[in-house]
């Protein structure tokens, strides 16, 4: 249907300076983006490009213990800012996450401790000795790489 968004079709390859084929990911360099827990602005934070919908606070952060400093576009020249310093680069920028980036966030955490809950349940019942084949397979697949054989 019409509801649907349309999904952006992939980049061309590409190819790096070794001549080695890059995925799509390193072409975009997705690595270089991430969000974190501001203690000091008591919010989320992120450097991903903001959607365009986004009306929050940008942040320049300090290069040596990244204390974020807010900071606004100067009004004349958008690779400024108010102050009149150059825009910083990905690695010293920040922002607040939009509504929606933060429910995600939040609906990820709630998944996350809900599966976190209901696999220690299963350790709980697998210790007294209630757990199904399929189950005790699932523990022992889950906990494979303990038994040290050196190929992972």
């Amino acid at each position: 249907g019409g509801d649907q968004p349309q999904i952006a079709p992939p980049l061309p390859p590409e190819h790096d300076a070794r001549g080695e084929a890059m995925t799509e990911r390193q072409q975009l360099s997705v690595g270089f983006y991430a969000h974190w827990w501001d203690e000091e602005q008591d919010c989320w934070l992120t450097n991903w490009p903001a959607p365009d919908d986004w009306a929050g606070r940008e942040f320049r952060l300090d290069a040596v213990d990244a204390e974020a400093e807010l900071i606004e576009r100067n009004a004349e020249d958008p690779d400024l800012d108010s102050a009149g310093e150059a825009w910083p680069e990905l690695e010293f920028y920040a922002r607040d996450l939009s509504p929606a980036e933060a429910a995600g966030l939040a609906a990820a955490d709630d998944q996350e401790a809900a599966a976190r809950a209901a696999r220690l349940e299963l350790y709980r019942r697998d210790m007294f000795g209630l757990t199904s084949p399929a189950e005790r397979a699932s523990i022992h697949a889950a906990n494979r790489w303990d038994e040290g054989s050196g190929d992972e």
